[in-house]
């Protein structure tokens, strides 16, 4: 069985410098306050799930090993300073206010992409 570990209505600033299990290859953060994302002591992460959370930075790298990613309702407006592991196979960035997804790299075995309740007319030159 997978460990997963679910975080609502905590009142988090950061995930950073936490002596998580070891094992933890799930986390699901559903916060509303601010927090500042970094992947300290998560080696085993394969599923990050952050929503309605405000970001308070946008330059994130993701973990190499991270195969699904939802960032929904987080705020984001541009995929600038996202940087996605090799290994991501989905990505949810539904509720955000980006504007274009032109000219970004996605991932090479990325399989699901959505992008509901964005802010994006067209998608031109996506890659």
């Amino acid at each position: 069985m997978k460990d997963c570990l679910v975080l609502e209505g905590k009142t988090l600033e950061s995930l950073g410098n936490v002596n998580w299990p070891r094992q933890l290859d799930n986390l699901s953060v559903q916060n509303g306050t601010p927090l500042h994302v970094t992947f300290e002591n998560l080696q085993n992460l394969q599923t990050f799930s952050l929503r309605d959370t405000p970001l308070t930075s946008f330059n994130i790298r993701f973990p190499h090993h991270l195969h699904r990613l939802c960032l929904k309702n987080v705020g984001i407006t541009s995929l600038e300073g996202l940087q996605f592991g090799p290994e991501l196979t989905g990505i949810d960035l539904s509720g955000n206010p980006i504007e274009s997804i032109n000219e970004f790299v996605w991932p090479k075995h990325l399989r699901l992409l959505r992008l509901c309740s964005t802010e994006i007319k067209s998608i031109d030159q996506a890659r």
